[in-house]
């Protein structure tokens, strides 16, 4: 019986069960979606809430605008919930339990850790002072 690789990418053998995940990688997709509804629902009831304000604009580009907004909000959630995993954002290599978290907000290896070494966006000047 040939097993294909995790559809992830973290090197092991996924089932086809799991959705070709293996059980590790199937439960953090498990999780990553349930906090997608648990965002999509909110922003439902927070859009029900306000219907009188959108009933009350007068152009169909403001909901439209609106809509995109919530749109790139869960998108953007759904993208840091993935890039705040065990693997190095420069070089990609797993980490585990050495990894680095830099106050760029991203994990690194031993190798990238420094900010000179990752092009850290994170201005430590201005933190300093403030």
């Amino acid at each position: 019986m040939n097993h294909p690789l995790c559809a992830n990418g973290c090197g092991f053998y996924g089932s086809a069960e799991y959705f070709n995940l293996r059980f590790n990688c199937y439960n953090e997709y498990q999780k990553q979606e349930h906090e997608i509804n648990a965002l999509a629902s909110s922003i439902a009831h927070l859009s029900l809430a306000n219907e009188n304000i959108v009933a009350a604009a007068s152009s169909d580009r403001e909901f439209q605008n609106q809509d995109y907004a919530i749109r790139a909000l869960a998108s953007s959630m759904a993208q840091l919930s993935l890039a705040n995993g065990s693997r190095c954002t420069c070089c990609d290599n797993r980490q585990g339990l050495m990894g680095f978290s830099c106050r760029c907000g991203n994990m690194f290896c031993v190798y990238h850790r420094l900010p000179e070494d990752h092009s850290c966006t994170f201005d430590f000047k201005t933190f300093v002072f403030a």
